[in-house]
């Protein structure tokens, strides 16, 4: 009986350490799908993260454009008219805007924050060039002074400005603080489209330059571009960037600011014809969607 009873308890005795020491200790296989689960929300965390700090970089260049959209609003009513490209004996319209956007006039013609895109790739593939910028205002609205009250199509419905690369390819620079740069026709003396893409003022869709420009066709009620198929570029390398139209600096769209000021995004699926519709001033498109 008694050694009955010394078995019960040493048997006891030995399930309790085993419980005490199962409590404590960590198979090889538990260790593993730890460090899997941690592993798998990493990975779920940092295109969230991503995605936050992404949203929050456009949301500054937002800001940027609606300032620069200010100062032409500022601008207008100073002087009673629209800026320019070429103001003469001023400089490059966006040099001219600077003090009308809260921004005073800087010494030289470096690049600066007003004008820079943080998201603009070209500004690391390339090496960063003075007077540079990441914007571009519509020619078509800007190739000559004109009243806000001049554009029939609607404010709402009319693009001021949009983002762009600074730099396409190895030729091409968008630059603030530079006049308009004419390309003549040696025979005649009239502007013709500059072959090799010189520098230039920040500026799209500009009949000074081999660009894609809107054509509107009465019959259809609506324009086109030059080349029907191109809208914009969606977030190009540098090197296969195209000049001749503007370029997104992400997926999700190209950031544009209306004549009204208003900050939208154009997608990469816009139709052409709601795009160039969007770009003419005064021929009277109907636009029905984006």
């Amino acid at each position: 009986m008694d050694l009955v009873k010394f078995n019960q308890t040493a048997l006891s005795e030995f399930y309790m350490r085993r419980e005490k020491n199962d409590r404590h200790a960590f198979t090889l296989i538990e260790v593993i799908i730890v460090l899997a689960i941690i592993g798998v929300l990493i990975g779920l965390l940092i295109p969230a993260v991503q995605g936050v700090r992404m949203a929050a970089a456009r949301t500054a260049v937002q800001n940027q454009m609606r300032q620069i959209a200010l100062g032409v609003a500022n601008y207008e009513n100073n002087k009673g008219k629209l800026p320019s490209q070429v103001i003469p004996q001023e400089g490059s319209m966006m040099s001219v805007l600077l003090p009308y956007s809260g921004t005073p006039q800087p010494v030289g013609s470096g690049a600066i924050s007003p004008y820079t895109n943080r998201l603009d790739p070209s500004y690391a593939f390339y090496p960063t060039r003075d007077g540079s910028s990441s914007f571009a205002f519509n020619a078509q609205v800007f190739a000559k002074a004109r009243q806000m009250s001049s554009i029939t199509d609607g404010t709402s419905n009319t693009v001021m400005l949009t983002e762009r690369y600074a730099r396409c390819g190895r030729v091409t620079n968008v630059l603030w603080a530079m006049m308009q740069v004419l390309c003549l026709d040696g025979r005649t003396g009239q502007p013709t489209p500059c072959v090799n893409y010189p520098d230039r003022t920040a500026t799209f869709a500009d009949g000074m330059y081999n660009d894609i420009l809107p054509q509107f066709n009465s019959a259809v009620g609506y324009s086109l571009g030059t080349d029907p198929a191109l809208t914009f570029q969606s977030v190009p390398l540098p090197d296969a960037c195209d000049p001749r139209i503007v370029q997104s600096s992400a997926h999700a769209g190209l950031m544009v600011v209306a004549m009204d000021g208003s900050v939208r995004i154009y997608t990469p699926s816009i139709q052409p014809a709601v795009y160039w519709s969007s770009i003419t001033p005064d021929k009277g498109e109907t636009i029905t969607s984006d």
